[in-house]
This record gives C-alpha cells, structure tokens and sequence, in this order.
C-alpha cells in the first residue's frame, strides 16, 4: 500500500475515533449537567407546574468563551469537539392561561453545576406556594399602557409576552450569601412589552423616538417605561 495512502486512512480512523469518543462524553461526562438543570427548574415550578414545561434540545448548547470572539457554541443535538465550559439549557413554559403565547425559560450552567446570574436568566418563574397562575390578556396590557398615556404610534402597538429580569441588589447578595438561595439573585416576573415607535428618527437626532411600558402580566402592574432613542456616537 502506498505510504500516502495508508497515512491517510489512518488519519482518517483516528478522526472517527476522536469522533466516537466525543459522542460518549456527550453522553456520559455531562450528562449531569441536564439533571441539573431540571433541578433548577423544579426549584422554580414544582411538581405542579412541570408538566407544562419542555425541554428544548435542539436550541441548548455547549460553550466556551476561550476561543475569543464571542466564543463557540455546539448544540446539544450536534458533536461535541471542544471542552465546554458552560451548558445553555433552553425550556417552554406552555401553561393554559397562556392561549397561543410561550414562555422561554433559558439559563446558564457552569462546570460547578452553578447557575450563572450574570448571563441574565429567563423565565425562572418562582411558583412556590401558587396553585395555579393567570395572566391578563394582551388587550388588556395594552389597555393599561393607555391608562398610564403611552404615546399613539406611527402604524400599530406591538405587544410581546415575554420576561423581565431584576438586577440583583447587593442587598440581594447578602441575602444569598447567608442562604445560599438562589432565588434571591435569580428572580423576575412574566410580562407583556407593549411598545409604541411614535416618531422617526432623523440623522444625529438623539431624542426618544419609541418607549416600550414593561406590564406585569399576573398582577397588571407597570414596572417599567423604557425609552428607545440612536446613540450616533
């Protein structure tokens, strides 16, 4: 057998080899980490509410930031062939109340089996002590909007259901700390964005052009008014 050849089918037999065992660490080393991540999630919902929740695998993922630029990711559907340093693990919250509307539940996964705070969880919805959970609709958001005099837009509002965040407090950290509760840190509410792009915009214009009213979508409370505007630099 020519040497070029035989050096090219073994280059090929250690690359399906390589491959082989990065699928059995897939399967093996970090499958942990999934089992984690259902205990976080059961943390927030509880038995009652997990048989309204999905586990999305084809939108979770491996990652690393040691490659730069943004760093790499490979879904959990895919092969692996790099030393993750973080999992995404990515669920639905698919409750009645809901109608056609879905909540993504999206968190980070550390090598210590810890959650990461600071990549700004979503939909870790504490029902702790609910029975049940209602929402109001998506007209009666926007009726609320205009109760507190968000401005008429150009066309339409757009209304989106979604999830806010709180920032952690240091309060909130020193809470953590002595608890090691989670739920200190990580904690934010369902809401309806209902945004009103009431102006265009024009060059080197840095004024308010659209602002979005953040609405508690369990209790109808408005969190927040945001306003959008282009920094020109």
């Amino acid at each position: 057998m020519p040497k070029l050849l035989s050096t090219y089918i073994l280059t090929f037999a250690l690359l399906a080899f390589t491959q082989v065992g990065l699928s059995q660490t897939e399967k093996s080393i970090y499958a942990s980490y999934k089992a984690t991540a259902d205990s976080i999630v059961k943390l927030y919902y509880g038995d009652k509410f997990l048989q309204y929740i999905s586990f999305d695998s084809s939108s979770s993922y491996y990652m690393t930031l040691k490659t730069g630029g943004g760093g790499t990711l490979t879904k959990f559907t895919e092969t692996l062939d790099f030393e993750p340093e973080m999992f995404v693990f990515h669920y639905y919250f698919k409750h009645p109340s809901f109608h056609d509307d879905t909540l993504n539940v999206k968190f980070y996964v550390d090598r210590n089996h810890k959650i990461m705070a600071g990549f700004l969880p979503e939909g870790l919805y504490d029902m702790k002590g609910k029975t049940d959970v209602q929402i109001i609709s998506k007209d009666k958001a926007l009726d609320i909007a205009k109760k507190v005099k968000v401005k008429k837009p150009q066309k339409n509002y757009e209304i989106e259901f979604g999830w806010y965040e709180h920032e952690a407090t240091s309060e909130d950290y020193k809470k953590f700390n002595q608890t090691k509760d989670i739920k200190q840190i990580v904690k934010g509410r369902i809401v309806w964005k209902v945004t009103s792009k009431f102006r265009d915009v024009p060059e080197w214009d840095e004024k308010p052009y659209a602002q979005t009213f953040i609405i508690d979508a369990v209790t109808g409370e408005v969190i927040s008014v945001e306003q959008a505007f282009i920094d020109w630099g």
